[in-house]
């Protein structure tokens, strides 16, 4: 239980900065050119198919599991 919840307390800290940074490293004018999607298959399926953040800006109503296919 301990080992578990150190895994649990060391991915909190370790994923998320990747996951708010990747996304968000272009610069630009407006929102949306500050934003791209990660392609491929590894570093997607790593980040739990939260990297198509473009499709997430240009189209909010559609439900995050159909990002990858609007893409």
């Amino acid at each position: 239980m301990l080992a578990y919840a150190a895994m649990v307390i060391v991915g909190s800290w370790v994923y998320p900065p990747p996951e708010v940074h990747l996304p968000h490293r272009n610069f630009g004018p407006t929102p949306l050119t500050r934003t791209h999607t990660l392609r491929g298959r590894v570093v997607p399926a790593v980040f739990l198919e939260l990297t198509y953040h473009l499709e997430h800006h240009l189209y909010p109503e559609v439900p995050g599991h159909h990002l990858a296919e609007l893409s």
